[in-house]
């Protein structure tokens, strides 16, 4: 059943056997080969658009905690429920990495200003981040919501999974839950390996104090400094 207003789930759900599976898809957090692994079990929903979206703030798939709960939360006359999904779960990422494969993301790609970065000295990471950080105060949904913290997702109870543990906690879980065998997708192909991204103390503190709840709700260390 997709949510009120839409024909069919604006976001990724899988539905087997009278089974529905609600994946919060946090930007940056290997949304790519979570998607492969559902697909594993059977059909997924989501649309998938690009700008401007189709008058929404941000495309469906990166939808977070209170679009999803605009779309998806019952009244409380059904039954005590919040949302009518069997299983919902997330996947989280250490977010100063997060952030990091955001820089990369924006150089690998033709975005106006990844052309400007693309051979660019480190220091043009630090400006390009007081930039998008200004740009974040003003408009949470900027760059299609990749920038939002990762617990602002978090609703319905979903339980987080970190990448850094691999696919294979969620796989078993999911086969559990569904009776079925999923297959876990090949490790993904890091294009960026011979690129690193360096920030420097001032860009990199602006990072950790945009995500210290994401640090501390999901288990990952405080960098230093």
């Amino acid at each position: 059943m997709a949510g009120p207003g839409w024909e069919d789930d604006p976001v990724p759900v899988l539905s087997v056997g009278g089974v529905r599976v609600l994946y919060i898809h946090v930007p940056k957090t290997a949304g790519t080969s979570v998607e492969t692994l559902l697909r594993s079990y059977g059909p997924i929903s989501g649309k998938r658009l690009h700008p401007p979206f189709d008058g929404l703030p941000c495309s469906p798939q990166h939808f977070h905690a209170e679009l999803l709960e605009h779309v998806y939360a019952l009244d409380e006359d059904r039954g005590g429920r919040a949302h009518d999904f069997d299983f919902v779960f997330m996947t989280v990422r250490d977010p100063m990495a997060r952030y990091l494969s955001e820089c990369l993301y924006r150089t690998w790609y033709d975005h106006p200003v990844a052309q400007r970065l693309r051979d660019a000295v480190p220091r043009d990471y630090d400006r390009w981040t007081r930039r998008v950080m200004r740009r974040y105060r003003r408009d949470a949904y900027v760059l299609d919501n990749h920038l939002r913290p990762q617990h602002e997702f978090e609703t319905f109870g979903a339980v987080p999974f970190r990448i850094e543990d691999g696919l294979a906690p969620l796989k078993d879980r999911l086969d559990d839950l569904l009776g079925l065998r999923g297959a876990l997708p090949p490790a993904p192909v890091n294009r960026s390996r011979d690129r690193a991204v360096r920030l420097g103390a001032d860009a990199r503190q602006q990072v950790v104090e945009l995500y210290r709840e994401d640090f501390e709700r999901y288990g990952y260390e405080l960098p230093t400094p």
